[in-house]
Order: C-alpha cells, then structure tokens, then sequence
C-alpha cells in the first residue's frame, strides 16, 4: 500500500517524476512471491483512487538490494488487540 501512495505522489509531481525516480517494493515474508494484494487492501486503495490489482509481492533479495540507491523500511509491529464481547484477550 505505502508502494502504491508513494508512486502515486512521484507520478503528480512534475520534479519528482522526471528525476528518474523507480518505486519498488519487496518483502522479508517466506512464500509469498507472486501473491496478489488482500481484498482489504484493495478496496482501500480503491477509496483512495488508486489501483493495486496488478501488484504482486516479490521477496527481497540481494540483487535488488544492490540495485537500490535508496532503501526505505518499516519494522514489524504486533497487531491490534481485538475486542470480543467487549473484553480485550
């Protein structure tokens, strides 16, 4: 998604694409090469304007780290509680 909103941004402004900037995006996750983006995903993307039905995920891997001139990351964090009968596990 944040692949999505930032080749969104670079795409609008008439500087930043035509500096020859290339989003890409790749993840740390086993197995999940080739998988499309989660419906929920999608349909937020939706919302915002933007179309996400031909992503597919990609593994990060040495030859694409080597290609980078810049490297933006996120850590993982755990997901939200989730409340059941208004008592949170």
């Amino acid at each position: 998604m944040a692949t999505a909103i930032f080749h969104d941004i670079v795409a609008k402004d008439p500087e930043l694409s035509n500096a020859g900037i290339e989003v890409k995006s790749a993840g740390t996750l086993d197995g999940i090469t080739g998988h499309p983006t989660t419906d929920k995903a999608r349909r937020v993307m939706q919302e915002r304007g933007l179309d996400v039905t031909s992503h597919r995920a990609e593994e990060i891997r040495p030859r694409i780290i080597r290609a980078l001139g810049l490297a933006l990351g996120r850590r993982s964090v755990p997901p939200a509680p989730t409340w059941r009968h208004g008592v949170m596990p």
